[in-house]
């Protein structure tokens, strides 16, 4: 599965049903832009941010309708819903994302 168009709304459904989800990203829309990714799967950070800091980052990413922004929307709902993402590199311009469904205590967000 690639996140991208239409294919974006199953993974967002994926993701709200706290299902296991593995898919392709272009490399452009991560973190990933300027560097390669992790050989690895490594695990995007957990926030370190306030909720209020966090309510302004949802607001700015609201009013943005980019592939990056989306895909940061992804990763902040799973991180509140108590998942975490992972990163790994499979080509020179597409990173793989997983996105898996294990507790995290609150103490190990802040």
């Amino acid at each position: 599965m690639r996140f991208y168009g239409q294919q974006c709304q199953t993974i967002r459904a994926k993701v709200k049903a706290k299902e296991k989800v593995l898919f392709d990203v272009d490399r452009g829309a991560t973190v990933f832009n300027r560097s390669l990714p992790p050989n690895k799967w490594t695990p995007y950070p957990l926030s370190i941010l306030s909720d209020t800091e966090l309510r302004l980052v949802r607001g700015y990413l609201a009013l943005d309708a980019s592939l990056g922004a989306a895909l940061h929307r992804v990763e902040l709902n799973v991180q509140a819903a108590g998942g975490r993402v992972f990163y790994k590199y499979k080509n020179l311009s597409t990173v793989r994302v997983m996105i898996l469904w294990c507790p995290i205590s609150s103490s190990s967000r802040h």
